[in-house]
């Protein structure tokens, strides 16, 4: 059996395949683009920061509980890892 395959300059290659990912963005912001300008010509929202919101978060009336620092999930005083993704847990007790 013969081989059929086009070859290809590398440069070629690498703008053929940036043109097949080009054209179905473009074909998708185009006719968008009157929405996009609207959408960025609005203000910013600032949102303020909270006073006092410290490490770990607390939520709840449980002051014992700790968010964990990667899944921030809450967990009980006594673990030292985290229920959920097993990492380790810092805990700081509020008076």
């Amino acid at each position: 059996m013969e081989n059929t395959a086009v070859e290809m300059h590398p440069f070629v290659r690498v703008l053929v395949i940036a043109t097949l990912m080009a054209v179905p963005i473009l074909l998708v912001i185009l006719p968008r683009l009157g929405e996009i300008r609207e959408l960025l010509k609005r203000p910013k929202i600032e949102v303020p920061e909270k006073p006092g919101l410290q490490w770990p978060f607390r939520y709840g009336s449980d002051k014992n509980v700790s968010i964990c620092p990667k899944c921030y999930r809450q967990n009980p005083p006594e673990n030292k890892f985290c229920g959920y993704c097993g990492s380790e847990i810092m805990h700081k007790k509020e008076n």
